[in-house]
């Protein structure tokens, strides 16, 4: 199954078409639930599904992390790939992206060749737990707070100043107070809520040195798969 993305090519794709492809999906992450993220879960690791980043929400993305042409993004946990695609055509932005399920990182990368992007992204099948940051500008997550929790003693060490990190729909409270947030309007099933917010952290030399003071414990290669 390739990717169909209302904003990425919304004039190539009609109604019933985008329907077709949404109970694909649906049957695609039942598939993946059974084999990526009950054994997980048995395991006792940090597992929450996949959740396809809404439209609004991505297009908010550039203007809300300073995303441009010269940036480089990385999404962790990145799916099928959608947000980096997306924020690619929209800005010419470069990015990498890390997923623990090989079938979505396939999907990821036979999508940015379609697209003829694949020169401007990097997909790896990897755990977040086992993701070295590396040099970019602005780092995209959305986890749910237990798995933020279990993430931070990985993460808050690779922080350095200049950097961007943006949590979707839940703050990453060990980073410390959010630099910024924005309500987006979004229809979420629980409760009827109409938005969801994002949660900007500007990386200072004061927040990065605080994070290799909690977390202090190096991260292993990102070569690492899960």
């Amino acid at each position: 199954m390739e990717f169909l993305a209302r904003g990425a090519e919304a004039q190539t794709v009609t109604d019933e078409e985008y329907d077709a492809a949404q109970k694909i999906r649906a049957l695609f992450r039942a598939k993946r639930d059974r084999e990526v993220l009950i054994p997980r879960m048995r395991a006792g690791l940090p597992t929450m599904p996949f959740v396809a980043m809404p439209d609004s929400v991505i297009a908010a993305l550039p203007a809300f992390a300073g995303i441009n042409a010269e940036s480089t993004v990385v999404d962790l946990g990145c799916g099928d790939g959608r947000v980096l695609l997306q924020l690619r055509l929209a800005t010419g932005c470069s990015g990498r992206g890390c997923d623990i399920d090989a079938g979505f990182i396939s999907q990821a990368e036979a999508t940015a060749q379609r697209l003829g992007h694949a020169d401007a992204m990097t997909f790896l099948t990897a755990d977040i737990m086992n993701y070295a940051l590396g040099e970019a500008d602005v780092f995209v997550l959305f986890g749910t707070p237990e798995v933020m929790r279990s993430y931070a003693p990985r993460l808050l060490p690779q922080l350095r100043p200049g950097m961007t990190f943006v949590s979707y729909h839940f703050p990453f409270e060990a980073i410390g107070v959010a630099t910024a947030e924005l309500d987006v309007e979004h229809p979420l099933i629980k409760d009827g809520a109409t938005t969801t917010k994002l949660y900007r952290y500007d990386i200072t030399e004061a927040s990065a040195c605080a994070g290799e003071a909690a977390a202090p414990a190096a991260p292993p290669s990102a070569d690492a798969s899960s």
